[in-house]
């Protein structure tokens, strides 16, 4: 009786044991608290891939900058016409932008414009804030002018389409770095970023300006230290971009409809000015008449 009492106690632990094991299994949550990976066959091996997707050594996961591709593609899908459409100095940056007939293609090569813009102006660092000592005061913080997140804007770019969405009721009482500052918002960030620069070539038909925008766009004189100018580099960058180092083919033309040979010449792209010497005195400068604020211009120092 005794034994057969000790048997019964035994299964009783064992069951028990197993009751406990279960609950935790089914209470744990089911998935991995780390960000997933993704596979390698997705990311990283087309020569075309953003630079955040294969030079960034930013702490945010491959999964994050992937998606900053993929709300940069729709992005400029949606809203950047003036990019897509080719401004007259593209083929500075891609020989032969031209060629490109299918959309796919030319939102490789503005997305991985963009990127190579983030890593001269913020190193792929979401939370970079840098201080503009010559431009004084933010017009609507009151507070010294700081270009901040992954295109360096600041609140009082409100005016440019797409910048009006950064929160400083929200912000202003933050630390200058702390992430949750709506203006380091990746989305919102590249958002405003890319619409001035579609704005700008909206007006001016081109990307490389005297005044630009962006530092890493203009043309200018070197400055001490400096053996490339930023806006050559992504000029190497881009170019060396299979779809811009060779000529997309082109689709040949289609037969008659009434049967007879065709001896018709395919039509082709004109080829527009491929201005690449460093001589800033030839590049456009925005005026009055481009309903541009020269002011606004004269912004953002990049960090190299």
């Amino acid at each position: 009786m005794y034994k057969k009492k000790l048997i019964i106690k035994k299964i009783n632990i064992v069951f028990n044991f197993i009751l406990i094991i279960a609950a935790l299994v089914l209470s744990s949550p089911s998935y991995s608290a780390e960000t997933p990976r993704i596979p390698a066959h997705l990311i990283g091996l087309s020569p075309n891939a953003p630079r955040w997707e294969t030079k960034s050594k930013s702490f945010e996961s491959l999964q994050s900058r992937k998606s900053w591709t993929i709300f940069t593609r729709d992005f400029l899908k949606n809203n950047a016409t003036s990019l897509l459409n080719g401004p007259k100095d593209v083929t500075t940056f891609c020989k032969h932008y031209f060629t490109l007939t299918e959309l796919e293609h030319k939102l490789d090569f503005w997305t991985y414009f963009i990127s190579a813009v983030v890593q001269l102006e913020s190193d792929f660092n979401m939370t970079t804030s840098y201080h503009e000592s010559s431009l004084g005061d933010d017009e609507l913080t009151k507070r010294p002018v700081r270009s901040e997140g992954l295109m360096q804007v600041s609140y009082q770019d409100k005016h440019y389409p797409f910048c009006d969405q950064f929160n400083w009721e929200e912000d202003k009482n933050k630390e200058i770095n702390d992430p949750t500052k709506t203006i380091f918002n990746p989305f919102l960030n590249l958002a405003c970023g890319i619409g001035i620069i579609n704005n700008l070539a909206q007006k001016t038909n081109h990307i490389i300006l005297q005044n630009a925008y962006y530092d890493v766009l203009r043309y200018r004189s070197k400055r001490w230290g400096e053996d490339q100018l930023p806006v050559d580099k992504i000029i190497a960058w881009t170019q060396s971009l299979p779809m811009c180092k060779n000529p997309q083919p082109t689709q040949p033309p289609n037969p008659p409809l009434d049967g007879s040979p065709n001896n018709s010449i395919p039509i082709t792209q004109p080829q527009q000015p491929n201005i690449i010497e460093n001589n800033f005195n030839t590049f456009p400068i925005a005026d009055e008449n481009s309903d541009i604020i020269l002011e606004d211009l004269f912004k953002h120092e990049t960090i190299i």
